[in-house]
């Protein structure tokens, strides 16, 4: 594989590093919000609420991003705030040095089981592909630690209804996640049957040795389609229900994350 983009959230460089990647395979996301990211020409963010920016905010600072879910959308039932990116391969890897910042430290004695995604990868499309396959990593609370679930799953059927079967779960790694210190995470996904397919996360404290988080070798795409290619990555993402929302901001705080730095390979 090589080197796609690098995205270094450089306050020198107010654009994507760009070293390659083609547009007729690789494009990101043109939605900007709001006009603290409007400079960077390939990224964008995506909130439940569209053109409502008072639910979250993404700031660049000192070359770090800041992403900020401060209130459920959708109704009220949920909120979302990510970066999109949509690739069209049958294998990439990326890398992002993040962390979860001080004001979300009471989600760690939530302690109570539901989904709260900060990653997911996507075969297929919506809109394009009716038989999708995706990947979500999700911060759980458990016995006050934050801990992450990798899981695979399928659309059951065919939109308009929105049901996802689970086709597998990585084993629950006891590796706490921290709060406000630098880690490096890490992800590679091939595109393949029950014998071809793979997924790897790996997580990386500053100056330690990596952890496997997950290393499923499994199918990863629909079982009810024939194999498309990855089409739809959010490295950078913060996606839950209103319990959690309403849970941290009612502790004075606000779910956030920030990044330094994020590189995407394509096979």
């Amino acid at each position: 594989m090589t080197t796609d983009v690098n995205i270094d959230f450089s306050t020198g460089n107010t654009t994507l590093t760009d070293v390659g990647a083609s547009s007729s395979v690789y494009q990101l996301n043109h939605r900007l919000y709001p006009d603290g990211v409007s400079a960077f020409d390939f990224s964008g963010f995506f909130n439940q609420t569209g053109t409502v920016i008072t639910d979250y905010e993404a700031t660049l600072t000192d070359g770090e991003l800041l992403m900020e879910l401060k209130t459920a959308s959708d109704g009220g039932t949920q909120g979302r705030l990510q970066m999109d990116i949509y690739p069209d391969t049958e294998a990439c890897y990326t890398t992002q040095r993040m962390k979860f910042m001080p004001s979300m430290a009471s989600f760690e004695s939530y302690n109570t089981l539901t989904w709260f995604v900060v990653n997911e990868m996507r075969v297929g499309l919506l809109g394009v592909d009716d038989h999708r396959f995706r990947i979500t990593t999700d911060l759980v609370s458990v016995s006050n630690q934050m801990f992450l679930v990798v899981t695979g799953s399928y659309k059951s059927v065919t939109p308009p209804d929105d049901t996802w079967e689970i086709l597998w779960s990585a084993p629950v790694v006891a590796q706490p996640i921290p709060i406000n210190e630098w880690f490096k995470l890490r992800m590679f996904l091939r595109v393949g049957d029950s014998s071809t397919g793979r997924f790897i996360a790996k997580f990386q404290k500053d100056g330690q040795a990596p952890v496997t988080l997950a290393d499923v070798r499994n199918q990863t795409f629909n079982p009810r389609s024939t194999a498309v290619n990855i089409k739809h990555l959010n490295p950078l993402k913060l996606y839950t229900n209103n319990g959690v929302i309403d849970y941290v901001n009612g502790e004075g705080g606000t779910l956030a994350v920030s990044c330094s730095n994020l590189q995407l390979w394509v096979a």
